[in-house]
C-alpha cells in the first residue's frame, strides 16, 4: 500500500509540474474553447457561443491576485440567479450584486 501512495504522489507531482498549463498564459480563444467543451453535452449546447462568454467573463470579474502574485478564481463567488418564465437567451452577467425581488398584486 505505501507503494501505491507514493507512486500517486509522484505522479500528481509529474502532472502538475509537466502536464498543466496556468490559466494566465491562455487566451481568451483558449478559454473559451474550454467552456464550449465542457458544455457540449448539456441542455445549454445549443447557445454554447453565448454562455462560454458569459462563463469566462465571470471568472475573470472574480480574478483575485494575492500578494504573491498568483491568480485565484474563486468559483463559490459566482452565483447564479434563475427566473421563471424567461428564456435562456435573456441570462445576462451583472457585475456586482443582483437582487431577485418580484412584485406582489
Amino acid at each position: 500500500m505505501a507503494g501505491f501512495r507514493l507512486a500517486l504522489k509522484e505522479s500528481v507531482k509529474f502532472i502538475s509540474s509537466n502536464l498543466s498549463v496556468k490559466v494566465d498564459t491562455l487566451g481568451q480563444e483558449a478559454l473559451i474553447n474550454a467552456a464550449k467543451t465542457s458544455m457540449s453535452s448539456k441542455l445549454l449546447n445549443a447557445e454554447s457561443d453565448f454562455f462560454a462568454n458569459l462563463v469566462v467573463n465571470a471568472m475573470n470579474n472574480v480574478k483575485t491576485v494575492n500578494h504573491l502574485g498568483q491568480a485565484r478564481y474563486p468559483v463559490k463567488a459566482v452565483h447564479i440567479l434563475k427566473t421563471h418564465g424567461m428564456s435562456s437567451k435573456d441570462s445576462v452577467l451583472v457585475d456586482g450584486y443582483a437582487i431577485e425581488a418580484t412584485r406582489s398584486a
